[in-house]
């Protein structure tokens, strides 16, 4: 029989960063085979997650430097049916920019913060239901994770278990059946967060804008690894792994 994968719909669309071997790196680091985790390229090929079905244990969505509040483009709109084709048929985790569409998918609300953006190492804290959730039963109610969006959403779809929030965003984690929504990057490490945040703030002060370089070199310099984010993907791949059994 066909060991079976986590297909990883990369919507990331930001070149420098090669979104799948962070993942497989997140994943190395917990003692999972890299090889577990395999692309399929969310923009352009997503018919192939179709061909992928009967090797597939799970979907991850990746976070994208796209946003709902800008308006569903094409690529969304088939994305959004491919996620409507495996809801309640194989577990999803939506990360980031995942987790805003799987919220509009299925009902919820998303928009834009109109002052800022959530940017670095921050706090959520869990609720009760998520004493008892797979994914995130025994960490602790105050979770550090890492962060980068200004989409949030706002309300939930029918049905959904409201997992964490914080006092930027009210939904940060929810979940509906084996669907899960994430609004943190537990693939994101101090060494990513450095190339991600280096060139914004060497940019800015190049257009003399030294106050919001200002801004970004302190939010890099609060940075710090955050392994319970990471332990939620890796229970994810592990709890998808393990009920194909």
């Amino acid at each position: 029989m066909t060991e079976k994968k986590i297909a990883l719909i990369d919507v990331l669309d930001d070149p420098p960063f090669n979104i799948t071997e962070i993942f497989r790196d997140a994943c190395e680091k917990a003692g999972i085979a890299r090889e577990v985790i395999v692309e399929v390229d969310g923009l352009k090929d997503l018919r192939s997650t179709i061909q992928r079905e009967e090797q597939s244990a799970g979907f991850v969505i990746s976070g994208s430097r796209h946003n709902l509040s800008d308006g569903v483009t094409e690529w969304m709109s088939e994305l959004s049916s491919v996620i409507r084709r495996y809801h309640g048929r194989c577990p999803i985790l939506g990360v980031c920019f995942g987790h805003q569409i799987i919220a509009h998918v299925f009902g919820g609300q998303v928009e834009r913060n109109p002052v800022k953006k959530e940017v670095g190492s921050r706090d959520i804290i869990l609720t009760n239901a998520a004493r008892h959730d797979a994914l995130f039963k025994d960490i602790d109610e105050t979770m550090r994770v890492q962060m980068t969006h200004g989409d949030s959403v706002t309300s939930m779809p029918s049905g959904a278990v409201l997992l964490a929030y914080n006092d930027y965003a009210p939904i940060q984690a929810f979940r509906l059946g084996e669907t899960w929504g994430i609004q943190f990057h537990p693939e994101l490490t101090p060494q990513i967060f450095e190339k991600l945040l280096g060139g914004r703030i060497q940019s800015l002060r190049t257009d003399g804008k030294h106050e919001e370089a200002r801004h970004y070199q302190g939010i890099l310099e609060r940075v710090v690894d955050c392994p319970e984010g990471r332990e939620v993907l890796v229970r994810f791949i592990k709890y998808c792994l393990e009920r194909e059994g």
